[in-house]
């Protein structure tokens, strides 16, 4: 990793139902693969975490969902052949963007998973 980050894009592929898949389909969204520091402190403003006094924090989930011109500015292409815009995305199936928003916040480091310590 170096000081910056990259210009790198990575591809998200659904399935006939919307979920995020590893294996190439017709259905994908090419992303970047890195969150430079601008979008992650515009979506770290949206968060609303309270601190308990043991330590532990409660944060409101509701504010964890992108808008659609945070998901304009991170797709850089996908399958579909209308251009990336704010009006597009606001078009696309809810599913999708659902499944697209969590596996930006696993890429992007914004979530808990599984493995995280």
């Amino acid at each position: 990793m170096g000081l910056f980050a990259s210009d790198r894009t990575v591809k998200v592929y659904f399935d006939e139902q919307g979920n995020v898949v590893e294996q190439e389909t017709n259905d994908w969204v090419e992303v970047l693969a890195e969150l430079p520091y601008s979008l992650h402190e515009q979506y770290m403003k949206k968060m609303k975490a309270q601190m308990n006094p043991d330590g532990s924090y409660m944060i409101e989930l509701g504010n964890l969902v992108f808008e659609p011109e945070f998901y304009n500015k991170v797709i850089k292409g996908w399958s579909a052949e209308v251009p990336v815009t704010v009006e597009n995305i606001k078009k696309m199936h809810a599913r999708i963007l659902d499944n697209l928003g969590t596996k930006l916040r696993e890429l992007y480091g914004l979530a808990r998973t599984e493995n995280a310590t």
